[in-house]
């Protein structure tokens, strides 16, 4: 074991993290907080200096109010998980390096980024016994896009889980969703069993079990010509006269007409995620089109159809379920959601929490100490091993 490794336990943990990040040009990793200042040096260094200082991953847990409300706000690094097609986009919140932390997995929901949980981390955070991998599924925020002409699947979303959670290293983790990230949590939860020591799910809407299946063939040619017809019309769109110039404003005024969930404070903090810069300076927005249509297709949810049965009866963990009160989108789906569960509990392991919170479909983003306070109080009764390699 390598000399710092024995005389500083945490530096164990930062050297397995320098390498797990492939951070070969990164000799140094900084640690602050709001009383302490730590510095760990490669041990192959006998000078004190970076190489590629922008590089350096630094994990601060110094706090300080939103500048778009009066909430505390924690500061998050950004990690870029290597993908055959690009990259999967991660925010970290808290310091994984602590002996104490143990790691959440957070998943957005349908159209929006990790940002959702930017107003939960410093509340999750803040006494070191948790850190936060909150990631942007492909086609969202800043991760990349899939190629053209390859569609949007819960198996392909899955499968960018997978791999961040690969990279990182970790071997037993909460999983901490909203909304469309539930789904992905569940399907992890039987297809990686053993892994997953918690759900934690923040308004699940599965109206999945309600629908019946008359054709699958029928399901594959809609999500075939599908796709096709949104890639023809985004051609001519870009062959058209030029759209109105975007500016952030603008893109909040857009996302507050398209989702009534959001007040103005967290569409801003979903905004500062979703757009980007081209090169000739306009802003336009982030997420890929087409996960927008091919999400909202029933061709999509084939891959977790068959799977139904197995989520029935496939669920071993603790699950905390918070649901906004009064349903997000309507009794009927909320009625479908809740029977689902019932149908989980009495067929499988798992055993229920059931909470209700007064508020939208974000009430996570509007009201995060609240949401923080009923997360806590559910998650310090389970145990985990710290195995990560960060």
């Amino acid at each position: 074991m390598n000399l710092l490794a024995r005389k500083f336990p945490s530096r164990r943990l930062l050297l397995n993290f320098e390498v797990k990040f492939k951070t070969s040009t990164v000799l140094c990793v900084k640690i602050k907080s709001n009383t302490q200042y730590r510095e760990f040096y490669s041990p192959n260094l006998t000078k004190k200096y970076f190489i590629n200082p922008s590089k350096s991953y630094c994990f601060e847990s110094i706090q300080s109010r939103s500048k778009y409300t009066n909430q505390v706000e924690m500061k998050a690094q950004e990690i870029s998980v290597p993908v055959p097609w690009g990259n999967v986009k991660c925010q970290v919140f808290g310091d994984p390096t602590k002996k104490s932390a143990k790691p959440i997995i957070s998943i957005h929901g349908f159209l929006d980024n990790s940002n959702s949980f930017k107003p939960l981390a410093p509340y999750i955070c803040h006494n070191d016994n948790f850190y936060i991998i909150a990631l942007d599924l492909p086609g969202h925020g800043f991760s990349s896009k899939l190629p053209d002409g390859i569609p949007y699947t819960p198996k392909l979303f899955l499968s960018s889980v997978r791999r961040v959670i690969r990279h990182f290293g970790i071997k037993e983790f909460y999983f901490l969703c909203h909304s469309y990230g539930i789904h992905l949590s569940v399907l992890y939860s039987i297809v990686f069993k053993n892994e997953v020591k918690a759900l934690i799910s923040l308004d699940w809407i599965f109206s999945l079990p309600g629908y019946k299946i008359e054709s699958y063939s029928d399901l594959w040619k809609s999500g075939i010509d599908g796709l096709i017809d949104i890639e023809d019309r985004e051609t001519n769109n870009n062959d058209s006269a030029p759209a109105k110039t975007l500016t952030k404003d603008l893109a909040v005024s857009i996302l507050m007409k398209y989702n009534n969930h959001l007040d103005l404070e967290s569409a801003k903090i979903l905004i500062d995620r979703a757009l980007i810069v081209k090169d000739d300076g306009r802003l336009e927005f982030s997420r890929d089109i087409r996960v927008k249509q091919t999400v909202l297709m029933h061709d999509h949810y084939l891959d977790m159809a068959y799977l139904l049965p197995e989520m029935v009866k496939g669920i071993y963990v603790p699950w905390l379920m918070i649901h906004a009160d009064p349903p997000a989108y309507g009794d009927r789906p909320a009625k479908i959601t809740m029977d689902f569960l019932k149908k989980i509990e009495a067929n499988s392991k798992t055993s229920i929490q059931y909470e209700t919170f007064k508020g939208t479909h974000h009430f996570h983003m509007i009201q995060p100490k609240e949401t923080a306070e009923i997360i806590l109080k559910f998650i310090d009764k389970i145990k985990i091993k710290k195995t990560s390699k960060l």
